[in-house]
């Protein structure tokens, strides 16, 4: 399954006539773990850090948690995403959360598919987990509504995330644009 968790993309979404509820991946992530997530269920982390899953230990101490720390160049080592699919699938985890950027998560999620015998439900939550434990902030929800999320966060991190903001997430807008014209 696949959710839209952009308010950006939702509205290039109502612009071509398509309705997709927005599911902000971090807020579906809170809710899971202060809703649905009980004591003795096993959740399995890809990315993060050994903190990371020490912190939210310490903040879930009935859940147990397991972790694979993923090396980085993920995007470009298909044995690396293969290694962390397979963690999955050994992981035998109510819920996986993928936490090694876009795209890389997406690449593991989709390496997956290649463990019949993986179970439970795995979500790419991008910086999500360190919402949870304190170590990120989210951008205030007055920018959130207005569709700045990723302005606050690229001032937030400009080194690491200039290139997703600036280079990468504007070729939606010209997929747009082509699909726009598509349908004239």
């Amino acid at each position: 399954m696949s959710v839209c968790d952009s308010r950006i993309i939702q509205k290039l979404g109502q612009i071509h006539g398509l309705d997709l509820p927005l599911v902000a991946g971090s807020d579906l992530t809170v809710r899971l773990f202060e809703q649905v997530i009980r004591p003795g269920d096993r959740i399995a982390i890809v990315g993060g850090s050994k903190e990371l899953r020490q912190a939210l230990q310490a903040r879930y101490p009935a859940v147990g948690f397991t972790q694979y720390l993923a090396p980085m160049g993920l995007r470009r080592d298909a044995e690396a995403r293969r290694s962390a699919a397979a963690f999955i699938a050994q992981a035998r985890a109510r819920f996986t959360f993928i936490a090694v950027g876009s795209p890389q998560q997406e690449m593991v999620a989709g390496a997956v598919r290649s463990f019949p015998e993986a179970r439970g439900m795995a979500l790419c939550i991008g910086a999500s987990l360190e919402f949870i434990t304190g170590d990120q902030r989210r951008a205030p929800r007055i920018l959130q509504q207005l569709s700045l999320e990723w302005a606050y966060r690229l001032a937030s991190d400009p080194g690491r995330l200039w290139r997703r903001y600036l280079v990468e997430g504007p070729r939606v807008f010209r997929m747009a644009l082509r699909e726009r014209g598509r349908h004239r």
